[in-house]
């Protein structure tokens, strides 16, 4: 039986509506999972998220996705801190930006190992203005957990400038071969692209530019902005309702 002209019209009209959307979808948005918990409780461990692809410009304090430098066919989320030509120092649980403290809002939560998924729980609130919220671990002076940021390397024992396109690349990259395709990819001794220093929300459990460096602007590839779906990555896989289509910040 031939389709009736009410039919096609219906038909004609929900092409009309979806293709466009899908071809948005696809060029402007991504989903992402997130399976760690360096970005808690901003970002919990279970949380999916939608990514906004196009974007044109960066800034302190924007949630980014990227290839993570260590790896490129690997991504990461994190939080911008430090933006190009500048120079960062981190010391006593603060960040220094051209030698002025950054005014984060600075929690202190009890200790949890990096397998933990459950969100950070509150010991102190230290204050602080800003649009995000850091979260340290609450320690004694001679706990062991500071050692782990013995290994960091950049912007923790002395302040780091922040590389610009066109600053020489340091020996340590000039002599990487891996390294040097994702700062230096033409083989000029030059960096590529502008850099930025990113650092976890969860500041004492978050491998970010402290200990492996920055991250190129071609490497960043969406920013995060809602919450779609989320849900305990255990077993039962328990819903979490209460942070269904959450802004992300």
């Amino acid at each position: 039986m031939a389709m009736s002209r009410r039919k096609r019209i219906l038909l004609i009209a929900l092409a009309i509506i979806i293709i466009p959307l899908a071809i948005f979808w696809f060029f402007f948005l991504q989903l992402v999972k997130i399976p760690t918990g360096s970005m808690s409780n901003t970002i919990l461990p279970g949380d999916r998220l939608i990514v906004n692809k196009y974007f044109s410009s960066i800034a302190r304090g924007d949630l980014i996705i990227f290839n993570y430098p260590g790896d490129p066919s690997i991504r990461y989320l994190s939080r911008v801190i430090g933006l190009p030509g500048e120079t960062i120092e981190i010391r006593d649980d603060k960040v220094f930006i051209n030698g002025q403290e950054l005014a984060e809002h600075r929690l202190y939560v009890e200790p949890q190992s990096s397998e933990d998924t459950y969100p950070l729980k509150t010991v102190r609130d230290e204050g602080g203005q800003s649009g995000w919220t850091a979260y340290y671990y609450k320690r004694e002076e001679d706990d062991l957990m500071g050692s782990l940021f013995e290994m960091a390397r950049y912007g923790t024992r002395t302040p780091f400038r922040i590389p610009v396109k066109g600053d020489p690349i340091p020996e340590d990259i000039a002599d990487d071969v891996k390294a040097r395709q994702v700062y230096d990819s033409d083989g000029d001794s030059k960096y590529d692209s502008d850099q930025y220093f990113v650092l976890g929300d969860n500041r004492d459990n978050s491998q970010d530019s402290r200990f492996w460096g920055t991250v190129p602007k071609h490497f960043i590839t969406g920013k995060p902005f809602l919450i779609y779906w989320s849900a305990e990555p255990s077993d039962d896989g328990k819903t979490r309702w209460d942070r269904m289509f959450d802004k992300v910040k």
